[in-house]
């Protein structure tokens, strides 16, 4: 079974050992369907990562990164004429932190759980210089998954609160404010949690 963390440096798994695939287009490849719950098109696959190439050549090119990606990742990697996809078992963790993000979680545990899934940023200190598509989407999706983080935060620190757990909630709302320490919604939440807990020094230096 393949295991992918797209948060923080990726890494890769196979049946929990750690693969390693050294060419980078490949490993874009691999990340960017990963990162998508539904079968890609070898058209859309063509179009994205080789939009200037002359379509002959982008198709070998692509055959060719197919090849080494199905030796590194076996079954794991679905391929068809038409279609490509990672094996429906695959553990991806971006696709598991959305889906129990879309609808509003009152669970504690499992939201806790999930938030826990963001090690760092969406596919950190990956860089695919001669393919702008590539770069322009993973900040799009970079900002998007932050943005969700900072929303499953908010929702878990009022949800300690609920349960009577003000510094609990007081520490998850830093972790938010940490991503973004300017959004004023935040910054007045943590002023209220510092008075609650009777941190007058905190709340002092929350308003600087």
């Amino acid at each position: 079974m393949l295991t992918l963390h797209l948060f923080g440096p990726p890494q890769l798994f196979i049946d929990g050992e750690p693969v390693n695939v050294t060419r980078r287009k490949s490993r874009a490849l691999l990340y960017y369907l990963a990162a998508h719950a539904e079968p890609l098109t070898r058209d859309q696959i063509l179009r994205f990562f080789w939009p200037d190439t002359e379509r002959a050549a982008a198709q070998q090119t692509l055959r060719t990164t197919l090849y080494g990606l199905r030796k590194a990742l076996g079954e794991a990697l679905l391929v068809d004429e038409e279609r490509l996809s990672l094996a429906p078992d695959s553990q991806v963790d971006v696709r598991r932190f959305e889906a129990n993000l879309s609808p509003p979680v009152n669970d504690l545990p499992l939201l806790s759980e999930t938030l826990d899934l963001y090690r760092g940023e969406f596919l950190e200190d990956v860089a695919l210089p001669d393919t702008p598509e590539f770069e322009e989407w993973a900040l799009v999706e970079r900002e998007r998954y932050q943005r969700l983080m900072i929303r499953g935060l908010t929702a878990l620190s009022r949800l300690y609160e609920s349960h009577h757990q003000s510094e609990a909630a007081l520490d998850t709302l830093r972790r938010a404010l940490a991503l973004d320490p300017f959004q004023e919604d935040l910054q007045r939440a943590a002023l209220r949690l510092h008075y609650l807990t009777g941190d007058r020094a905190g709340a002092i230096s929350a308003l600087r």
